[in-house]
């Protein structure tokens, strides 16, 4: 047999396993679904009307699933059922069937209220680049005025007793990482990151400023989240990005946070956009599979030059 008519053999059957495997992920899919729905169903007949209630339900019929397989299927066949695609699309199709059943999933808490850009006072620690990200932030928000503070703590302080209304502070240097004693104060102050602009340092580096409220809300334009994760391992969070991924949000950074915010527990931030995405699916699967999670903002990006975003990139592919 001549190269030419073995290759088109070889073609002929790649093609028929092309073929052979999608109707299994088809047919896969479809059982999927079906035990998707049935759950949804069975959970709305329990009369509950507390999302987080429904959500822990759906946890724990989603364990008794995977228990039971355990149980009665093959090792490989157990195996499908404990990847991520599986609780990826699990999720999907419960939330599609709790919505078309009257099920109302909320925004995440208190990011329905907009924040009022008018008269603005910011407070912030001056030094070289905070203040070129406080003169960038006036491009942005123009009717702001400037409070002076002596510190990192003293600029919580002062927003949290109302001398300003909104605070700026360094969040990620590209040096060194996530700016971890202003982490530690965010988490402690509870402040909400409703925007962000990078500021070059030097020729190298690049700090993050974060404008943070002391309540939930956010900008019209405000289109990338920022999730606190807590408590799971690095092999759970790894799995984290290919679920939001499906949603339709799209990963821009992940990085470990000190454990001593959050008493000694592993703890991961993940900032991905959200402009595309279906938040409703999203909430659903971090309250199923990453209960212990907190929003730290949904923000607005502002000020990005050419040379952020490159170093950013650089960043990822070192």
């Amino acid at each position: 047999m001549d190269r030419a008519k073995s290759r088109e053999i070889i073609m002929k059957n790649l093609e028929e396993a092309y073929f052979a495997r999608s109707r299994k992920v088809l047919l896969f899919n479809a059982h999927v679904k079906e035990l998707a729905f049935e759950v949804a169903k069975e959970i709305c007949e329990e009369s509950l009307d507390d999302f987080e209630l429904i959500a822990e339900r759906l946890r724990e019929k989603y364990n008794d699933i995977i228990s039971l397989a355990g149980e009665i299927l093959p090792k490989d066949a157990t195996s499908l059922l404990l990847a991520n695609d599986f609780r990826v699309n699990f999720c999907a199709y419960a939330c599609d069937e709790l919505e078309s059943l009257g099920i109302n999933i909320p925004n995440f808490e208190g990011f329905d209220e907009i924040l009022d850009e008018k008269d603005l006072k910011i407070g912030y620690f001056s030094n070289r680049s905070a203040d070129e990200a406080y003169f960038e932030l006036l491009k942005r928000l123009p009717d702001s005025s400037q409070l002076i503070c002596d510190g990192i703590t003293a600029v919580c302080e002062e927003l949290l007793s109302g001398s300003c209304e909104l605070c700026m502070l360094p969040v990620y240097n590209s040096a060194d990482g996530i700016m971890q004693n202003v982490y530690r104060q965010s988490v402690r102050y509870s402040l909400c990151m409703v925007m962000c602009l990078d500021t070059p340092a030097d020729r190298d580096v690049i700090i993050k400023f974060g404008l943070f409220a002391p309540t939930p809300c956010k900008t019209e334009n405000a289109h990338t989240m920022q999730i606190t994760v807590v408590g799971e391992s690095a092999e759970e969070i790894a799995q984290l990005p290919a679920a939001l991924t499906a949603y339709g949000a799209r990963l821009e950074n992940i990085s470990s946070v000190p454990p001593s915010a959050y008493d000694g527990n592993s703890a991961w931030t993940l900032d991905f956009s959200i402009k595309n995405a279906d938040i409703n699916k999203i909430h659903l699967f971090l309250q199923i599979f990453f209960p212990r999670f907190e929003v730290n903002g949904i923000y607005e990006k502002i000020g990005s030059d050419e040379n952020s975003e490159k170093h950013r990139e650089d960043e990822w592919t070192r």
